[in-house]
């Protein structure tokens, strides 16, 4: 395991020491999301991402039920190249599975586990320690909770939501003080629930996955000043909408991990032969648009094989001018997808 690849650029974390590149390999894709890999595949992509210049690696414990951090820590053996940053997420502790196995999170073949959500301080400090055990000691420099919301939690998000800021949110900020990471924050796919932190906390970063992309624009409206103003940085992940924009959209693909409604569908395809009309790449596009923003630290998108890496890198370096991103804001001008 070698980086043999100059490193793509990198931006700082809020106001900490930390950089990370502004690619990331997303890890639900090798914890086997939607469809099996072999260890050898996930390992041959994560070497490609080193070799195509990717130092950000992502993880959870709830991908693949920990399979993604068992891959990460085996490829990398407990030593990190230099520059490679490491991140994974608290708010799940992984119980043995009965004899029905592991239920069904969109994993194919992971590990047998059940997940339960835990964001209490010991939760928190448990999940830490036994990701940290799968990942075989690698140093987590970044540190997320993991999926808190009301739509993840419904009836149940008030009573997680405080349980978060009382005992799981001060854990992890113990974790940051003691030198165990170097930043926290939130791993989240609703931007309505990073805003709620602000008024209990100040994170380092929000991890906000599929709510600021070419087809969803509220985040940056309703989000993105507070965090510019109080220097948090954002790191963009789901770019492709879990597929959406990943190739021409049509009723196969996935969007927030599910099949897309009709009329989403039907916008994806309208913005993506519009932009194949004038001859833009839309996973180009789609890929570089986040970081456009000036809180944007990082895209993270998943990288199931080497081909993946390598198309995804092709489209990050892909030169996209000043006129065609003008033409590209005013395709996508009013075509946020509400959540609501």
């Amino acid at each position: 395991m070698i980086a043999n690849t100059t490193p793509l650029p990198a931006r700082r974390i809020a106001d900490t020491t930390l950089e990370i590149c502004t690619l990331g390999f997303g890890g639900a894709a090798v914890g086997n999301l939607y469809r099996a890999g072999s260890d050898a595949q996930a390992y041959e992509a994560m070497q490609a991402a080193l070799d195509h210049g990717i130092r950000y690696f992502d993880t959870a414990p709830h991908y693949g039920h920990g399979l993604s951090e068992v891959r990460f820590g085996e490829f990398f053996g407990g030593t990190l190249p230099a520059g490679v940053v490491i991140s994974t997420k608290v708010g799940r502790v992984l119980e043995p599975s009965g004899a029905d196995g592991p239920p069904d999170h969109g994993f194919v073949d992971p590990l047998p586990f059940t997940q339960v959500f835990d964001y209490s301080h010991d939760g928190v400090m448990r999940s830490f320690e036994e990701s940290r055990t799968r990942l075989k000691n690698l140093p987590v420099d970044i540190l997320y909770m993991h999926d808190i919301g009301s739509l993840t939690h419904g009836d149940r998000h008030e009573a997680q939501f405080r349980l978060a800021m009382e005992e799981g949110i001060p854990a992890m900020m113990k974790l940051k003080e003691s030198g165990a990471v170097k930043a926290i924050g939130l791993g989240v796919n609703e931007w309505q629930v990073c805003k709620d932190l602000l008024a209990y906390h100040d994170p380092d970063v929000f991890m906000l996955a599929g709510r600021h992309t070419l087809l969803e624009r509220e985040a940056s409206r309703e989000l993105f000043p507070a965090c510019e103003k109080r220097n948090i940085s954002v790191v963009s992940a789901a770019p492709f909408n879990s597929g959406l924009l990943a190739r021409r959209p049509d009723t196969t693909t996935h969007y927030n991990y599910e099949s897309p409604p009709a009329d989403v569908l039907q916008k994806a395809q309208t913005l993506f032969d519009e932009l194949t009309k004038r001859d833009i790449e839309a996973q180009a596009a789609a890929l570089q648009f986040p970081l456009r923003a000036p809180c944007v630290a990082s895209v993270v998108t998943g990288m199931s094989n080497a081909r993946y890496v390598e198309s995804s890198t092709r489209w990050f370096r892909q030169e996209i001018g000043d006129e065609i991103w003008a033409q590209i804001e005013e395709i996508t001008d009013d075509r946020s997808i509400r959540l609501s």
